[in-house]
């Protein structure tokens, strides 16, 4: 049975590759260098697409979905998006900001008073530390751009079954913070926490919020949390590519499972709103105002993370400078990643969008996110 299958187009709008400045030779590199991957046994599956001018000119899924069962992979497969979530937080956090409900410059204790006491770690350890008031506490925007002082531990304190919420902002805030708020970069921990921030704000379940604000009118009707029982014929198997380089199943408990999920073709649902400043088929969830301050570098130049062409937004990767990146692509485009290897782009100044799905671990062994930007830029005729 041939692994590549046709693909379902969801209401999203196609077009032919040049009618959207195109090549259909140059988009055509991209499935057979996915389906190499999936023939030489590194990944199980793989979906692919490029958007331009707001239209589907490359959407292909090759492999499979469940590797055992011969079940192929589609654009419609449910995938375990994990740090994906964080742009679609961050969006719900601005909208807050739109309302007039919140400020970023507001100090997180003013809607979560447990952290009117938090304390910084200035010296010592986890274990034995040495404590002092912060110089100022923790803001929104350093919750949004990863520069709140928290810290993994925290996480880990907080994560723990049968709390209360009110158990776990407790937790949250006598976990001393790691540096000063704004002087350093620590990814992740902060988006723990905004869920909570906007639940007080809004008076809704972070999930309600999400639904009612941002999916329902986006129609990302398979973006959520877990997968519903109707849904789990559609839902990917993770795999993981162990020390003796084959693929083995990383979990095998699909009902069980309360990360965030979503599918290819809801996701670039998500990144058009954002392309198009705010708004998707009538439907207006942010100004655009706020999502080009979104996608602005909020980080200071020593905290960039990783590579000094990088640069972070308000939920988003952004790119300070091509060059000392490495790859093709514009300065301002935005991007993110999951933790079991989803990844998207959104280039504004080439009116571009383009994304790779699949579920392995490690996240990114083959390079996926370094070898999608030069096959979807290439195909740009302009």
């Amino acid at each position: 049975m041939d692994s590549r299958t046709a693909s379902p187009r969801g209401a999203l709008p196609t077009a032919s590759p040049e009618a959207v400045g195109l090549s259909s030779e140059r988009l055509d590199r991209i499935a057979p260098i996915m389906q190499g991957y999936v023939d030489d046994g590194k990944a199980a599956g793989i979906t692919t697409a490029v958007m331009r001018h707001g239209k589907v000119a490359h959407l292909e899924s090759v492999g499979w979905r469940d590797l055992e069962n011969n079940l192929p992979m589609r654009p419609d497969t449910i995938c375990r998006i994990a740090s994906m979530i964080k742009p679609i937080t961050s969006v719900a956090t601005m909208m807050l900001y739109e309302e007039g409900k919140i400020l970023l410059t507001d100090p997180v204790s003013e809607y979560l008073p447990q952290f009117k006491d938090v304390q910084v770690n200035v010296a010592g350890t986890a274990d034995d530390p040495q404590l002092e008031p912060p110089n100022s506490g923790p803001t929104i925007q350093d919750l949004l751009r990863h520069t709140a002082g928290l810290t993994l531990h925290q996480a880990a304190e907080v994560a723990r079954p049968g709390l209360t919420r009110e158990e776990m902002l407790a937790r949250w805030a006598t976990v001393p913070l790691e540096y000063q708020p704004g002087e350093g970069y620590n990814y992740h921990p902060s988006y723990s926490l905004l869920p909570y921030l906007v639940e007080t704000v809004s008076g809704l379940s972070f999930d309600e919020f999400i639904h009612e604000k941002i999916l329902s009118p986006l129609g990302m009707m398979d973006t959520r949390r877990g997968v519903p029982t109707e849904k789990l014929d559609r839902f990917a198997k993770l795999y993981d590519w162990t020390t003796n380089q084959r693929l083995t199943v990383a979990t095998d408990e699909p009902a069980e499972w309360q990360g965030a999920t979503s599918t290819a073709i809801d996701y670039l649902r998500f990144c058009q709103m954002i392309l198009n400043g705010g708004e998707l088929d009538g439907e207006r969830i942010l100004m655009p105002a706020t999502v080009r301050l979104m996608l602005m570098d909020h980080l200071k130049p020593e905290l960039h993370p990783g590579n000094p062409g990088k640069g972070y937004g308000l939920g988003f990767g952004v790119v300070r400078d091509p060059v000392l990146m490495g790859q093709v692509g514009s300065v301002g485009e935005a991007n993110w990643a999951g933790a079991n290897t989803t990844f998207f782009w959104i280039d504004r100044k080439a009116d571009l969008i383009y994304m790779l799905f699949s579920q392995l671990e490690p996240r990114n062994p083959w390079k996926f996110m370094k070898r999608m930007p030069p096959l979807a830029h290439a195909a740009c005729l302009d």
